[in-house]
């Protein structure tokens, strides 16, 4: 399976970006095309929790506050609430 992958803000997605990726699609014969987007709420969970894990505060922190302004009553809102919590408690040596 041929995949590719677009980024970009997308903000917002308008007919452009679809014809772009379609046209990426039938040129390059992909089968399927994967949207990066840099302040989706699943990039932003994903990318504060890797941060978090690596040790890097600061930046954990600023995608874990940017989901809570995106969504702030996400089903899992209270859990990023008390991890962000967590996280301002502690000084970052990587950040």
């Amino acid at each position: 399976m041929k995949t590719g992958i677009l980024g970009g803000s997308f903000d917002p997605v308008h007919g452009g970006h679809v014809a772009m990726a379609l046209e990426a699609a039938r040129a390059l014969a992909l089968d399927r095309i994967i949207s990066l987007q840099p302040d989706s709420v699943p990039a932003l969970r994903e990318r504060g929790m890797l941060a978090a894990r690596l040790g890097s505060v600061e930046s954990a922190r600023e995608d874990f506050t940017r989901l809570l302004e995106l969504v702030p009553q996400s089903p899992d809102a209270e859990s990023i609430r008390a991890r962000l919590a967590e996280l301002r408690a502690k000084q970052s040596p990587l950040n």
